[in-house]
């Protein structure tokens, strides 16, 4: 079926995606419900599954996915370094394909009709800001990196693009002006209702209502309280951080308490982005698993530009649900980790 058609939800977004990026016939390679594009030597894959039905509504998931490096059969190398890189990007995870031993950036959401009117902008920019993220990190990395090959790609009939589209331009043009204004989330009402279902939810919230909230929530994983106490899984959200190469807008950090040597958590932060890639687990994947600060967190930011006073509730929703699946996630998987990984979770000493 043709993205053209636009016969569900799910194809029309495709094709308001195609139409807001701006996509030139020559460069496009049409698919089943979807189309790969190539905004420079770097292919970008965007796609919609078929719906599923949930509460009495079709859902679909939409993805957009971009080749980054090739691990030439050095991929483990590179885990660490890629996610580092990734904590300072918008929307995208790391994946990792052993089938074709490359890594890509990926983003993916659940668009229904209830959520159409604020999903389909944010989308497009986690879109547009991946193929500009791509290009900067591959480019980054095969400096630094012996081993890592940047994964450029022909069009098939059109070749190798040697002028990038202007896309890769839009953190410049589109995103970087609004962001040297300050936060459009400060002192906004939605912290309030954020705060009123989080308090349903957590096990404690704390906000001052205008910047940040802090939420923790129950952990019965494998984990480490630097305190001494229980565990929990925190999340931070806060205007207080500007994105590095856009400026000011929304951060979303979702800790978990595992203490390990950043090996450890580069590699399990890319089993996570794996596992949360391949299963509908209804928590929009905008960002990505990554070593930060130390720590196993999953990172995502909201740019001024795509403002909508349901993005805050919806997107800490998001993460409340991330935090549960994770949690059951670390629990079952405790026991076929590798026994170093293993003693590591459960006690709370890093890794060897």
């Amino acid at each position: 079926m043709s993205w053209k058609e636009r016969s569900d939800l799910g194809l029309t977004l495709i094709g308001d995606v195609h139409d807001a990026l701006r996509i030139e016939d020559r460069w496009r390679k049409d698919e089943a419900r979807g189309f790969q594009w190539w905004p420079s030597g770097f292919a970008q894959h965007i796609w919609a599954d078929i719906g599923l039905y949930h509460n009495a509504q079709a859902v679909y998931r939409m993805h957009a996915e971009t080749d980054l490096i090739k691990g030439r059969g050095h991929h483990e190398d590179f885990e660490l370094a890629l996610e580092t890189a990734i904590d300072a990007c918008t929307f995208s995870a790391i994946v990792y394909d052993a089938a074709t031993d490359t890594f890509r950036l990926h983003s993916s959401v659940y668009a229904s009709p209830e959520n159409i009117d604020w999903l389909k902008k944010t989308f497009f920019a986690a879109a547009a800001l991946q193929v500009a993220e791509a290009q900067e990190i591959a480019t980054q990395l095969s400096r630094g990196q012996q081993h890592a090959v940047p994964a450029m790609s022909d069009h098939p009939v059109s070749g190798l693009r040697s002028t990038p589209d202007p896309m890769l331009q839009s953190r410049e043009l589109f995103f970087k002006p609004q962001g040297a204004m300050a936060s459009r989330w400060i002192g906004v009402e939605e912290w309030e209702e954020t705060e009123r279902f989080m308090e349903r939810e957590a096990e404690t919230v704390q906000s001052d209502h205008t910047n940040w909230l802090k939420a923790t929530f129950r952990w019965t994983g494998p984990g480490h309280d630097a305190m001494g106490g229980e565990p929990q899984a925190v999340l931070d959200v806060t205007t207080l951080e500007p994105h590095p190469a856009i400026g000011n807008g929304l951060h979303f950090t979702l800790t978990l308490p595992l203490l390990l040597e950043p090996g450890r958590i580069a590699h399990l932060a890319l089993e996570l982005n794996d596992y949360e890639r391949k299963e509908w687990k209804r928590s929009h994947m905008l960002g990505s698993w990554c070593c930060h600060g130390g720590q196993l967190a999953f990172r995502c930011f909201l740019p001024n530009t795509i403002y909508n006073k349901l993005l805050l509730p919806n997107i800490a929703n998001s993460m409340m649900v991330r935090a549960a699946w994770a949690d059951e996630w670390c629990l079952q998987n405790r026991a076929s980790a590798p026994e170093h990984l293993r003693v590591a979770m459960e006690h709370g000493h890093p890794g060897s």
